[in-house]
């Protein structure tokens, strides 16, 4: 039998809806409450991940900086851009 989480999830319509039972309709508020509470737990997870990604490209910048200040040849790619990048999709997601 599918589980009812997975039929609202497959888009029963109103009609369907209503033939439902108060214990059906509470199964699946608990599957779709446990649903998001996993989906933000795993957001907060990338969200660490992120910033963690932005931090390692703030430190390659400036070892980039450091060795073109030294003379070694460096890559014309610049992390700092990354970083921003990195900056503007966790604004967006928090």
């Amino acid at each position: 039998m599918q589980l009812l989480g997975e039929r609202l999830n497959n888009h029963m319509n109103e009609k369907e809806l209503k033939k439902l039972s108060r214990e059906d309709l509470l199964e699946m508020l608990v599957s779709q409450t446990k649903e998001v509470e996993r989906l933000q737990e795993e957001k907060k997870i990338l969200i660490s991940q992120l910033g963690s990604l932005k931090d390692g490209f703030k430190k390659a910048g400036a070892l980039e900086f450091a060795l073109g200040q030294m003379g070694v040849p460096v890559s014309n790619v610049n992390p700092g851009i990354h970083a921003a990048a990195i900056d503007e999709v966790i604004a967006r997601h928090t």
